[in-house]
């Protein structure tokens, strides 16, 4: 684990929505560290959406959160911000963590909010 940064980061996890439809959408998952003095800045942990952008080419787009951890007792929300997938289809979200810190832990209720 020593070796993630945010050029090698580690996934946390990785599922798929099924047919998501063709609207707008705001998803959201919380978190909450544990050890940490110096944070996991919005590049080294977050929580990303990836969703059909164009209806023809079936292009993806990746929209990623941007809140941080401040405190090791508080659970915060990771937003992706809004989307709105071109076509009804599948979603794929992800959360990483880019960084490291001996003895820190990051716990993910991964419940799509």
């Amino acid at each position: 684990m020593s070796s993630c940064s945010s050029n090698a980061a580690i996934m946390i996890f990785e599922w798929t929505e099924l047919s998501v439809p063709a609207s707008a959408q705001n998803k959201s998952i919380y978190v909450k560290g544990e050890g940490w003095s110096t944070w996991p800045t919005n590049t080294q942990l977050y929580f990303e959406a990836e969703y059909i952008s164009n209806a023809t080419t079936f292009e993806t787009t990746i929209v990623k959160s941007t809140e941080v951890l401040t405190d090791n007792t508080t659970w915060t929300q990771l937003t992706t911000g809004s989307f709105a997938p071109a076509v009804a289809g599948h979603v794929r979200y992800r959360a990483y963590l880019g960084t490291y810190a001996a003895a820190c832990k990051v716990y993910v209720d991964n419940q799509l909010n």
